[in-house]
């Protein structure tokens, strides 16, 4: 299962510890292994909670960084297709330390930049921050199977793999809006 959680735009060092809070809060998305990074004196922080499947080693392990561009993953999900893009990616030249989804995807975004997500076929929530662009990529898969929810608050943008996850960053206020209750009740969802 997994779950990720992260800040990116925040003002304050205590942000590493409200995504720390938060990933406390889904010890049950992931109980094998959690991880916490960041950056630029944690303006952009990420997190994970891992639920080891492919790659039971710590080669596998998140938020994941490329040594070489910086670039960073942090994933929840799987890619069906996977291997079918490692082997492209290798006959590219990219070489692997670990066999997980989660580093094809990273090589997959460093090859073929955004374009990259054209090419997945699976269920996913990530986040990427590329420190060449200074640019954060959330992405959700085409069916929305993996959850990602996200807030932005005080000029940062904070996410996770639950609602309860934003909630136990002390970040985000807890309000319920009317309308989006309401279309819930109506229709079991909340559009756009």
């Amino acid at each position: 299962m997994c779950g990720i959680a992260g800040v990116v735009g925040a003002r304050d060092a205590q942000a590493s510890h409200s995504v720390d809070a938060m990933l406390n809060s889904m010890v049950h998305r992931g109980p094998d292994q959690d991880g916490l990074w960041q950056a630029d004196r944690g303006r952009v922080v990420f997190g994970h909670r891992r639920l080891s499947i492919l790659d039971l080693s710590d080669a596998g392990r998140q938020p994941m960084v490329d040594r070489q561009s910086g670039v960073v993953l942090c994933y929840n999900g799987e890619c069906y297709n996977y291997q079918d893009l490692r082997r492209e990616l290798e006959s590219n030249g990219y070489r692997f330390e670990s066999n997980s989804d989660t580093e094809v995807l990273l090589k997959a975004y460093l090859q073929w930049g955004r374009e990259f997500l054209q090419r997945l076929s699976g269920m996913y929530a990530f986040a990427i921050w590329d420190p060449r662009s200074n640019e954060t990529l959330l992405v959700r898969d085409r069916l929305g199977i993996k959850p990602l929810y996200y807030s932005r608050q005080n000029g940062a943008l904070w996410f996770a793999s639950e609602v309860r996850g934003l909630l136990a960053s002390g970040r985000v206020a807890r309000h319920l809006n009317p309308r989006a209750i309401s279309s819930y009740l109506w229709h079991g969802f909340v559009p756009g």
